[in-house]
């Protein structure tokens, strides 16, 4: 039996971290000899704490161990597993994380190339979670454009060094509706 694909590895992590409701954002193998490296990121609309993460990769040890035993997964030599949340530099691409990221200010990467990336800061979604509105800063005040998910390539965080103008924090804490 061959070494298990990413895929294969996602499908036996969601009856582990979904009663937690935490989403699995990233699974990625690293092939190094006789120890490779499972690297897991999950995350949930509330952040799991460190005591959660380390029930997350017991309970996820245990599986990947029993289904070893059983000849249902092959990872050879051994493995290293890893489990945390997405980084910093993971890029927003779904709905759920520009959710999860509001408030924040971001770099946009628009599926359009002849739109050239801006910064701005993610705001609400709207209710069916397909439009975006972003907080654009402005000399004077700042504006608020509304984009469609699914023209948004990506987005990457940015980091903030001081505290944000109150006008983007008010537009920032303002619901879609009210934005739209």
């Amino acid at each position: 039996m061959a070494f298990p694909t990413t895929e294969e590895i996602a499908q036996r992590l969601h009856p582990i971290v979904d009663p937690r409701r935490l989403d699995v954002e990233k699974v990625e193998i690293k092939k190094a000899g006789a120890k490779s490296s499972i690297i897991i990121r999950v995350d949930g609309d509330k952040r799991p704490d460190l005591n959660t993460i380390e029930e997350v990769s017991d309970a996820i040890s245990r599986v990947f161990d029993a289904a070893e035993q059983a000849g249902e997964l092959n990872f050879g030599a051994g493995y290293r597993l890893e489990v945390s949340t997405p980084g910093f530099d993971e890029p927003l691409v779904a709905a759920r994380h520009f959710r999860r990221q509001r408030g924040h200010v971001a770099t946009f990467v628009m599926s359009d190339d002849t739109v050239p990336s801006f910064v701005g800061r993610i705001g609400a979604l709207d209710s069916s979670e397909t439009e975006l509105a972003v907080i654009i800063p402005g000399k004077t005040a700042p504006s608020v454009s509304i984009y469609p998910l699914r023209e948004i390539c990506e987005a990457k965080l940015e980091v903030e060094f001081s505290a944000p103008p109150e006008a983007e924090i008010v537009l920032t804490n303002t619901s879609f509706d009210q934005l739209s």
